[in-house]
């Protein structure tokens, strides 16, 4: 995310918070209570509405479309609080116009919203979870990662910590669990953001996500970087690919990558072939969204991200209303799910809902 992209951002918030109040005035210079209050719940719904275009209907428009339907999200949800607060005052009637207060109330409101926002986009901890199995005779501290999105949503700065925090876990091995990179990222950063991967002091092993091959590049101006230097790039760092396919990486644990559902080329289960039965299966899935397949799968731990927790309130709400395992521990049968919210967010700088996270997953043997 350059400094232009920034400024072009915050402007096209202003524009949008600027256009609802003054369309507002004549509104906010009488009491009209009924009116205002249906007017707060119509913003309501339509900033959902745009939080909803944004990060779940996959309908085509070009990237852009969401910095405008973010921008509105943000102004509308400003201005709809700044409506529920103002109205106590409104109905005592106190004085006859509330046009300036309230404007400056929800400006101060929808600004404050833009601040937290982006501020939280560039926040990032780690999540620490432990699970445990008679499976495993020795423990095992694990890392993490997916839905990066490197210069999509934050600054190569904060990626670079990101990447130093992890190696301050010291971990035995660390799981890129796809969209690392996107549409947005350059080569030369999917180049360095791999190679700073790549010079951890564990094995890495990666599996694809839905962005990371610019699949859709046709709606940012073209790729960036082909498939083919993709490979390059990971091959080069020291990077293992997952593709359908597993690996012995103990005699008590075992790491199985998917391709992403996204591919027409993603294996069925069943053409898999046969893991060891005496080893902790850790299934690595860039998207939760096949629940009959993590029961089958027979895996004893499946990580997966994609969602990122929702990125845009209330949509996490949503989530869980509609039964979607956006983000945390879910069990299907034998096998637990773990969801990440990501350790970055896609396509704009804003993120209002779970702060951006890696895991870091600790594996125990069972206790007596």
């Amino acid at each position: 995310m350059t400094l232009t992209l920034y400024i072009l951002w915050f402007l096209l918030t202003a524009a949008w918070i600027a256009a609802l109040t003054a369309a507002q005035v004549p509104l906010r210079k009488r009491r009209l209570v009924p009116v205002r209050i249906i007017l707060a719940v119509v913003k309501i719904l339509l900033g959902m509405l745009a939080a909803n275009l944004v990060m779940i209907q996959d309908i085509g428009y070009h990237f852009w479309v969401c910095y405008v339907l973010t921008a509105c999200h943000i102004a509308l949800y400003g201005d709809a609080l700044g409506d529920l607060l103002i109205l106590p005052f409104v109905i005592a009637g106190k004085r006859e116009s509330y046009a300036l207060p309230q404007g400056i109330l929800c400006t101060a409101l929808a600004v404050s919203y833009l601040v937290f926002g982006t501020v939280n986009m560039q926040l990032v901890t780690a999540e620490r979870l432990t699970f445990r199995s008679e499976k495993l005779t020795e423990g095992k501290r694990i890392v993490f990662v997916s839905d990066l999105h490197v210069g999509s949503s934050q600054s190569l700065a904060t990626t670079d910590k990101t990447i130093r925090m992890i190696a301050e876990e010291e971990p035995d091995l660390v799981l890129l669990g796809g969209d690392i990179v996107d549409e947005y990222t350059t080569k030369e950063e999917m180049n360095w953001v791999f190679s700073q991967f790549g010079a951890l002091d564990a094995p890495v092993y990666y599996i694809y996500g839905n962005h990371d091959r610019q699949d859709r590049n046709e709606l940012t101006g073209g790729a960036l970087y082909t498939p083919e230097e993709l490979e390059t790039a990971l091959q080069d760092s020291g990077l293992r690919v997952l593709r359908d396919e597993w690996i012995r990486f103990s005699e008590d644990l075992v790491i199985l990558g998917r391709e992403d559902v996204s591919r027409p080329e993603r294996l069925p289960l069943a053409e898999i072939p046969a893991r060891p039965e005496d080893a902790f299966v850790l299934l690595v899935d860039h998207a939760p969204y096949q629940t009959e397949e993590i029961e089958q799968s027979g895996a004893d731990l499946q990580l997966s991200g994609h969602s990122h927790a929702a990125q845009l309130f209330p949509l996490l709400v949503l989530y869980d209303l509609t039964g979607y395992e956006a983000y945390g521990t879910y069990l299907h049968g034998a096998t637990t799910l773990y969801v990440s919210p990501g350790a970055s967010g896609w396509c704009m700088t804003f993120r209002s809902e779970k702060r951006c996270s890696y895991a870091v997953i600790s594996l125990m043997p069972e206790m007596d």
